[in-house]
């Protein structure tokens, strides 16, 4: 009997049937750690397979890259790293595959992504960093193709660690991962983030984008139960994809500051349940702020710049000099300068 992965190739390959106008779809698949992501990831390809679809699944972060190895060690060990630092590893590791992304989309192949942008930035938010918050975090994914759907598979800490398996990597800690599972539910509500206004760090950006494209299941149940919500919703947004009607090319993340209209987008209504529990607001059509602080384009910028330049620094001493970048640990008096923040 072929595998999965044999018959994935397969559908990529034959493409004669294809219809070359219809690209594939980018679902993203997102959640707590050990909230079932991966195998959710795996019955979705397989359900692609048996429909004759050309499937591909990628996950992030990508730890066969050099940049990949790096956060590999920074999440298994007892490295320490600045927060912006390790932030901007774990953009660059999403850029190095913009090309194939891209590429997989175009000849009609849908990608089934395990994680993406958004663990990027909640992650990275959920430090509580005063200089690190939401927005700048999101600064350097702007330009990165932007997905068709992404559901967060939603799942208490308390259900995640009875689950085999978790707390092996730094950021598996209680603490964490609620306010991870809060900011997730912030994006699903259009960039709702309490900690942040009590802390009178939250400048009203709209999060349209992210609320438009977030959609929150509830993974507490058996694996076939989540595995039936999961195909219900992806099958909706796929459908739309292939009628064109979210946009015949790839799109990509665009600024915070710039108008985002929700129709054509929107998700269609069979994805959002029959609303009774949907505590997302009504869509229209809406229009993002159009102003943002000059401090804000120039942190996105510097945010940008120095992840090319970490990214080109990185490549060149790997590839010419077969140099392997030390890891700041405890043991050689590195700090970050902002004390002992959670993990």
């Amino acid at each position: 009997m072929a595998s999965i992965n044999d018959l994935a190739t397969a559908a990529i390959a034959s493409s004669d049937t294809a219809d070359d106008s219809t690209r594939g779809a980018f679902i993203i698949l997102e959640g707590l750690d050990r909230s079932g992501k991966t195998t959710q990831v795996k019955l979705l390809e397989q359900r692609f397979v048996e429909e004759g679809k050309k499937v591909k699944v990628m996950r992030f972060p990508d730890r066969t890259t050099p940049i990949g190895q790096m956060i590999d060690t920074y999440l298994k060990s007892d490295v320490e790293m600045d927060d912006h630092v390790i932030h901007l590893l774990f953009s660059a590791n999403r850029w190095e595959a913009v090309k194939q992304i891209q590429s997989l989309l175009a000849s009609g192949t849908t990608i089934v992504c395990d994680r993406y942008y958004h663990s990027g930035i909640v992650y990275s938010a959920a430090k509580q960093n005063p200089s690190l918050t939401l927005p700048w975090a999101r600064a350097p994914e702007r330009g990165l193709p932007r997905p068709d759907l992404v559901l967060f598979l939603d799942l208490t800490e308390e259900q995640a660690q009875a689950r085999g398996g978790w707390g092996g990597e730094v950021y598996e800690r209680s603490g964490m991962q609620k306010r991870v599972r809060e900011l997730f539910w912030g994006l699903s509500m259009g960039g709702k983030d309490v900690a942040a206004q009590e802390l009178g760090l939250d400048g009203g950006e709209d999060w349209t984008q992210e609320e438009e494209d977030l959609v929150v299941v509830d993974a507490g149940g058996s694996v076939e139960e989540v595995a039936e919500e999961v195909w219900k919703k992806v099958r909706g947004r796929v459908e739309q994809v292939e009628r064109g009607e979210v946009g015949r090319t790839v799109r990509v993340v665009s600024d915070l500051s710039v108008t985002v209209q929700l129709q054509p987008n929107a998700l269609p209504a069979e994805l959002l349940g029959d609303g009774s529990d949907d505590q997302r607001s009504s869509h229209g059509d809406r229009r993002g702020k159009l102003g943002t602080s000059g401090l804000d384009t120039v942190v996105g910028l510097f945010a940008t710049i120095l992840a090319a330049v970490l990214l080109s620094r990185i490549q060149s001493s790997f590839w010419s000099n077969r140099f392997t970048l030390p890891l700041p640990t405890k043991s050689n008096g590195y700090s970050s300068g902002f004390g002992d923040l959670p993990e």
